[in-house]
């Protein structure tokens, strides 16, 4: 019996390469829709991680709040605790200077601002501040529509200025007992958090 020598027809042929094509695009998209699915991810992985150690240096700071004022740069007393719009400063303890390696106070100075859509942490080197003292600036959050800060009294009544006026007269006590924060991120919705202040910040 004769063997038949006849290969490919160029239909066949056609045939195949569309329907590789039809594979390969298939494949490239479904690929393409994976890799973009795990960079979705990743940012916003990225950014609750940011977000956390954000939150998580607030509280370090808050929760070791004192009443202690301090002369800044011009020369003039600073409240211990100083509230402006979208503005805290304040002062706190609990700066680790391990092994007593620097000569500075375990206090801080430290300010938080909201300027250009960003929540920046001010600090400085120095309690009581010479003229020439400079502030570090550390941006801990990005993305910020807004932000509002809420104080509360010992009356547990909160108030959006510090000190507040009660009854035509500035609460007794230097630190609010409590401080809320609103954030609103663009395009990501709300957060609120509550920072409680220790009781011994205002003794």
């Amino acid at each position: 019996m004769k063997k038949s020598n006849q290969g490919f027809t160029l239909i066949e042929i056609l045939i195949a390469l569309f329907i590789f094509a039809i594979v390969a695009v298939i494949t490239t998209m479904g690929l393409s829709m994976v890799l973009k699915a795990r960079e979705r991810s990743s940012v916003q992985t990225q950014k609750m991680m940011e977000r956390q150690l954000a939150f998580i240096i607030m509280k370090q700071d808050f929760s070791q709040m004192i009443a202690r004022s301090v002369i800044d740069n011009t020369g003039n007393q600073a409240a211990a605790f100083l509230e402006k719009p979208h503005y805290l400063e304040f002062t706190r303890a609990g700066y680790l200077n391990p092994l007593m390696t620097s000569e500075r106070s375990s206090l801080q100075r430290v300010a938080y601002l909201f300027t250009q859509h960003q929540l920046i942490r001010r600090t400085w080197p120095v309690l009581d501040r010479a003229p020439t003292i400079l502030p570090s600036d550390r941006v801990l959050l990005n993305n910020l529509e807004a932000i509002k800060f809420s104080f509360l009294t010992q009356h547990n009544q909160f108030y959006l200025t510090w000190p507040p006026l009660i009854n035509n007269q500035n609460p007794v006590q230097p630190l609010p007992k409590a401080i809320k924060i609103d954030f609103s991120f663009t395009g990501q919705g709300n957060l609120s958090l509550l920072f409680l202040i220790p009781a011994t910040g205002n003794s």
